[in-house]
């Protein structure tokens, strides 16, 4: 085991309740990462609804049809932001039995890691990346790009300075 548990970050969640392709390559990376034995439990983390559908349930679901034990899954419904899957998570992995909840292994868009990875870690979660070899590149539009900036900067300002 490299960390105490995968986490595999929402995305958007069509209609239908079918994944987007990038909360689908989420998913399949947690899956192959837990597949791998990289951690015992997955956190599917996002609160959000997209029409009548929660991205966290959305996850644990398609997480289940790959072959991951409904028994290894942890939901976190809270979070909204990005932000807010560091802080929630951090909370579920202090309380998780038979873990030191330090070490997250983040499964996300690769666009999205390192702004994720920075907001595990300002929650105290020892937050990294799988290795390269794990992750699926996709093409990363100028938009995608100026969204993860004003994120982060949006982030960085609305951290709690006194935790």
């Amino acid at each position: 085991m490299i960390a105490d548990a995968i986490v595999v970050l929402g995305c958007a969640i069509r209609e239908n309740g079918d994944p987007s392709p990038a909360l689908e390559r989420r998913i399949a990376l947690g899956a192959r990462l837990f597949q791998h034995r990289a951690a015992e439990r997955i956190i599917a983390s996002g609160g959000r609804r997209w029409s009548d559908h929660i991205e966290a349930v959305i996850i644990e679901r398609a997480l289940r049809d790959k072959g991951v034990p409904a028994g290894a899954i942890v939901l976190e419904l809270c979070s909204l932001t990005t932000l807010e899957n560091g802080r929630y998570v951090a909370e579920l992995l202090r309380t998780m039995d038979g873990m030191d909840g330090r070490r997250a292994l983040i499964a996300t868009s690769s666009w999205h890691m390192a702004r994720a990875i920075a907001n595990f870690r300002r929650w105290g979660v020892e937050a990294i990346a799988p290795p390269d070899s794990y992750l699926e590149s996709s093409p990363v539009s100028a938009s995608v790009r100026l969204r993860e900036g004003v994120c982060a900067w949006a982030d960085s300002v609305m951290m709690p300075r006194n935790r």
